[in-house]
């Protein structure tokens, strides 16, 4: 908990194909940069801020994940601002750049493929 962080600020439900998240009533959660009012089925990789800047990503079991195809991106907390931003309109106030246009260098790239 916190200051902009509820005891109770969203509920996650697994079921045996699926995770989804549900926030509650008053709760500032954003999936993809996307703020949240329902519950969602969450997939391999997306990113999940609470609040202002609590941020997790969520990785599926090696089973249930599928891949989305192109290049991989750097999933770090400028990602994550940048495509809340853009969500919401703002990405001209950051000198017009987008999430899209973070991309892993091939170093990061393999390291990455190598801890999953």
């Amino acid at each position: 908990t916190g200051p902009t962080i509820a005891f109770e600020h969203c509920v996650l439900v697994r079921s045996k194909t699926s995770v989804s998240i549900e926030p509650r009533i008053g709760a500032s959660v954003h999936v993809n940069g996307k703020l949240l009012s329902e519950p969602q089925e969450l997939s391999h990789h997306d990113r999940v801020v609470f609040g202002p800047s609590h941020m997790f990503i969520f990785v599926a079991t090696a089973s249930h994940r599928v891949e989305a195809a192109g290049e991989l991106r750097a999933l770090d907390y400028e990602f994550v601002q940048l495509e809340m931003a853009s969500e919401q309109g703002m990405s001209e106030l950051l000198g017009g750049r987008s999430s899209s246009t973070l991309v892993l260098t091939p170093e990061t790239q393999q390291l990455k493929e190598a801890l999953l």
